[in-house]
């Protein structure tokens, strides 16, 4: 599903920088126009003329478990709306470092991290923590988003210094020259309920994902993801959100926002129970036409995944077999294997034309 400025009420222009769900299910959408409130059926929106909003650019979306909005915004600072009022946090009347709040995420339903310009900020509702270049391990203090795992982790993305993993005692950097990232520059992170961090990346990156051992890349070349209003195709992915169902909602500049199905795939991959290297081999991989599976010796399903995790091809073998592939676009796929013993393991395929 795309919704576009042309086909939605959404703002001309389409960008959308923030797609946040709140606890009614109720979508928030962040546009360089104000920030727009959508049901399902019907739109909402908020812009400094008729609300308390300090700036019509809004960077991020976060919800606290009192359903109370926190709203990043570009020049304007932190605003805070719960529905009825509005309260704003900025350098003049708070501790916030600077004004150009690039993204917000909850802690514990109640302790508000932000990101802006120069570093990290923390809020716990009386007090305010600074985090920067000067006295912590961020390589870079342009901070772009944060999101928070299961185990209260900070996963903190940099406009130049990519990826930063504070555990609260230790920082771990992952960047374009000791990971598979191919830019250093991070525009949203958000955690599905799987754990996986999903990345909205900079030029010619597109969306990325890391399950703390492998990383996967979703683009323009191999996923759905529109092109931009101009016609133009769009890599620059800068919102990440996950709906009840565990499918992605992605945000792409001047390209609206489309959903992509990774529900089914992710749970495959993440269910790593009895995963193991099973006797499975595929070749030639790359393939165009014919992809040969050798290798199995009992009773075994294979399921073949394209890249946003639609299952295309089911099938039960005893031996060696062969796929088909001339029907497939070119791109990426993943097989996965389970056996009678419920064995599992998966291969990447590239499919070239």
């Amino acid at each position: 599903m795309l919704l576009k400025d042309k086909t939605s009420s959404l703002p001309d222009d389409g960008s959308v920088r923030s797609v946040t769900i709140d606890n009614d299910n109720i979508k928030w959408l962040g546009t360089k126009n104000g920030l727009v409130k959508f049901d399902g059926k019907n739109w909402q929106f908020y812009n400094t003329s008729n609300s308390g909003l300090p700036n019509n650019t809004i960077i991020s979306v976060a919800i606290d478990s009192l359903n109370n909005k926190w709203i990043a915004t570009y020049g304007g600072g932190l605003a805070k709306f719960d529905n009825t009022n509005w309260t704003v946090y900025n350098t003049t009347n708070s501790s916030l470092p600077n004004n150009n709040v690039r993204g917000v995420t909850i802690e514990n339903g109640k302790k508000i991290w932000v990101a802006t310009e120069y570093g990290v900020a923390l809020f716990d509702g009386s007090f305010w923590t600074t985090y920067n270049t000067t006295n912590s391990g961020l390589p870079n203090n342009e901070i772009n988003d944060i999101a928070i795992d299961k185990n209260h982790t900070k996963w903190i993305v940099t406009s130049g210094g990519g990826i930063a993993k504070f555990s609260d005692t230790s920082w771990t950097i992952y960047n374009s020259s000791n990971s598979p990232l191919k830019s250093d520059v991070g525009y949203k992170v958000t955690i599905d309920s799987f754990g996986n961090k999903w990345f909205g990346l900079g030029p010619s990156s597109g969306l990325g994902r890391f399950n703390d051992r492998d990383w996967s890349f979703y683009n323009i070349s191999n996923s759905p993801l529109p092109a931009n209003a101009y016609g133009s195709p769009s890599n620059v992915v800068y919102a990440v959100e996950f709906d009840k169902h565990n499918n992605a909602l992605i945000g792409v500049w001047s390209g609206g926002f489309a959903k992509l199905e990774t529900a089914t795939l992710t749970a495959s991959l993440n269910d790593t129970h009895n995963f193991s290297n099973l006797n499975f081999n595929v070749f030639p991989n790359p393939t165009s036409t014919t992809l040969n599976v050798t290798g199995i010796t009992c009773k075994t399903t294979l399921k073949l995944y394209d890249s946003i995790g639609k299952l295309l091809i089911e099938k039960t073998i005893e031996n060696d077999t062969a796929i088909d592939t001339y029907q497939l676009a070119q791109g990426f796929y993943t097989i996965i294997a389970n056996d009678m013993l419920n064995n599992r393991t998966f291969k990447k395929i590239v499919v070239t034309r």
